[in-house]
């Protein structure tokens, strides 16, 4: 995310420039990082449920719960919010 932030300086540069205040270039960076952040994780879901019959010999399982998506989407949005709060890692302290 920083490495995406830093290549993007002179955008956010042209957007100060044009009267955009902090906040609303932050949260442009935030919902640009969701929205690809989401979009990844729901394929890999998506990928995970259409591969488990394939491993239904191995696990003994053929299917996703529907709980599993809803725990693997909460998850994945953890992720991303620790994500957005720590972009270079975890924090000093």
């Amino acid at each position: 995310m920083m490495q995406a932030f830093r290549e993007r300086i002179p955008e956010f540069a042209v957007l100060k420039t044009v009267g955009f205040s902090d906040l609303t270039v932050f949260t442009i960076v935030l919902a640009e990082f969701n929205l690809t952040n989401r979009c990844r994780s729901r394929s890999r879901l998506t990928i995970a449920a259409f591969l488990m019959p394939l491993a239904k010999d191995t696990i003994g399982i053929a299917h996703i719960r529907p709980i599993v998506f809803y725990y693997g989407g909460v998850c994945a949005y953890l992720w991303r919010l620790s994500a957005a709060w720590f972009p270079d890692g975890a924090p000093n302290g």
